[in-house]
């Protein structure tokens, strides 16, 4: 199942899987922008930029993004932890 979240990602992007987890909950590493899932035994990467997604994407690795405030004004998590995939190629025009 993908779920699309639209622009609150650095891009608008499907996830194969949306993490319960968030990331205070998962355990520090020896980088400040990686932490380690203990319940899939991953590391998940903080992203802040595009360019941060589509490496995550190619990669397959785990992503974190802090969530635009209008969207933790609604009551949403402020960051949301997930497993993007990669957009279809062509894209859509």
């Amino acid at each position: 199942m993908t779920r699309t979240l639209g622009t609150d990602a650095p891009d608008p992007c499907e996830f194969s899987f949306v993490c319960s987890k968030t990331w205070a909950e998962l355990r520090p590493t020896f980088a400040p922008d990686v932490r380690y899932c203990d319940n899939c035994k991953r590391d998940v990467f903080k992203i802040t930029t595009r360019a941060q997604l589509d490496e995550a994407r190619a990669l397959g690795r785990c992503v974190a993004w802090a969530r635009l405030a209008s969207s933790r004004a609604r009551g949403g998590p402020s960051m949301l932890v997930g497993d993007p995939v990669m957009p279809p190629w062509p894209p859509k025009s």
